[in-house]
């Protein structure tokens, strides 16, 4: 193909014209405005989350677009069938930030162990959604001393080799973690999977919501909480985000703007991802050499030494804590104010790496060997 494919991409996803096939032209564009009214000037659309994709936000009848990205392992910010009635090719990048988030849910057990004196070892956890986020969190829990139970009907259909345990097995659980994706309609929706009806007569001690908002009724798991059925929870995802609820995020034990999956290398891998896909769709050369989201430097941190104690030096490591201040800061806020510092703080800070790209003192993992168990690496 001799002509120009003119790619409008967020700025917020990592890509480098350099490391582009020469076809590709790329123009970027701020997703806090929303996408650009001239979007239908472009070939091909990259976006995040943060930007829904639908006949509100595309223009009627699009001419010229003909294929739409989405750096994410989720879709449901896309209305594929949408997509499907205008013809418009569509790809994503499932599985790129499984390793973030079994991160995020395995610091975040920790820190939880560590500030209510309860021991990881010896717990079971139910795995709501056993995907590749779903899979790289049993791993990390397993890595903790934590046994998994992994509960996936969908997955159990489409695969003769696995078994997706009851619901009354999962509800057994001391911990749920939750790893779906949000569908509200069909033969097996989500939304609300957790309600009151699950949560009557059972006892949690921790219950994380690293997924989609929705996919717990919050109202049934703050009565939970009040009566002390469900001892902590943790949410990343909130209903009616980023308008969540003041009085949920204060009885939360950990709050964070829906950034589990928010390392640097999850992002570069749904950014190699989604521009393979493009090359295959408009018949282009493959990207070029890229370094990949496993390569390069490794991350030697200067500020986490061997602080005091392990939560410290923990929370110097991953900055869940740091997220988590800021969260609660936005408790009481008006709606306007709460939505644009909910975005800002989400989209704002910098990526924080993944654990296996740090190489620690060797005495700090000898002195706190959870670190290796969590995927820290020493010199």
């Amino acid at each position: 193909m001799s002509r120009q494919i003119r790619l409008l991409a967020d700025q917020g996803i990592p890509l480098e014209k350099n490391r582009l096939p020469s076809a590709i032209s790329l123009t970027r564009y701020d997703s806090a405005g929303g996408i650009p009214k001239t979007v239908d000037q472009y070939d091909a659309l990259f976006v995040r989350t943060v930007s829904p994709v639908d006949k509100t936000t595309i223009p009627a009848h699009p001419v010229h677009l003909r294929f739409i990205g989405s750096a994410t392992a989720g879709v449901d910010h896309v209305d594929r069938e949408w997509l499907d009635e205008n013809g418009i090719g569509f790809s994503y990048a499932p599985g790129c930030n499984g390793r973030a988030v079994g991160e995020y849910a395995g610091t975040a057990a920790v820190i939880w162990s560590l500030l209510t004196d309860n021991i990881l070892s010896g717990l079971t956890a139910g795995i709501v959604g056993a995907g590749s986020t779903g899979t790289a969190v049993a791993k990390q829990f397993a890595r903790l001393g934590i046994s998994c139970k992994m509960h996936d009907p969908p997955r159990e259909e489409r695969e003769a080799g696995f078994k997706s345990v009851p619901v009354d097995d999962i509800l057994e659980c001391d911990l749920l973690s939750f790893h779906t994706p949000l569908i509200k309609n069909g033969a097996r929706p989500t939304y609300h999977w957790l309600n009151g009806q699950k949560l009557d007569n059972r006892r949690f001690r921790l219950i994380i919501n690293a997924a989609r908002g929705g996919i717990i009724n919050e109202q049934a798991l703050l009565q939970a909480r009040q009566k002390g059925s469900v001892e902590n929870f943790i949410l990343d995802v909130w209903e009616n985000e980023p308008l969540f609820n003041d009085t949920v995020a204060e009885n939360a034990f950990l709050t964070t703007p829906h950034i589990a999956g928010y390392s640097l290398q999850a992002k570069q891998r749904a950014s190699e991802m989604v521009t393979a896909s493009l090359c295959s769709f408009f018949d282009l050369p493959s990207p070029r050499e890229n370094v990949t989201a496993e390569a390069g430097e490794p991350v030697r941190p200067t500020a986490a030494g061997l602080q005091p104690d392990l939560l410290r030096t923990l929370t110097g490591l991953n900055p869940i804590g740091e997220y988590d201040r800021e969260f609660k800061s936005m408790i009481g806020m008006a709606p306007e104010e709460k939505s644009r510092t909910f975005q800002k703080i989400r989209t704002g800070y910098p990526l924080r790496h993944e654990h296996s790209r740090y190489r620690l003192d060797p005495a700090v993992v000898l002195k706190y060997p959870v670190l290796k168990s969590l995927g820290f690496h020493s010199e």
